[in-house]
């Protein structure tokens, strides 16, 4: 497994586990804290581990895709 795919899927994994580690310790909970905006475009409020998940989903998506038109 190539280093990059492996870092995409440790940061899924990672921040799965930080999800798991707040829930756990906060009644079910995960604490989300980040709201980003320019002027009135406003984001939804999400957690860095959220952002971990779906960086690394999405690194992972486009590393896989990439590597399999290599190989064809």
């Amino acid at each position: 497994m190539p280093f990059t795919l492996f870092t995409a899927m440790l940061f899924m994994l990672v921040g799965g586990i930080g999800n798991l580690i707040d829930c756990v310790t906060n009644n079910g909970l995960v604490t989300d804290f980040l709201n980003i905006g320019i002027g009135p475009v406003r984001t939804g409020i999400f957690n860095v581990t959220d952002m971990a998940v779906t960086c690394g989903a999405i690194a992972a998506v486009f590393l896989a895709r990439d590597r399999q038109r290599r190989s064809m």
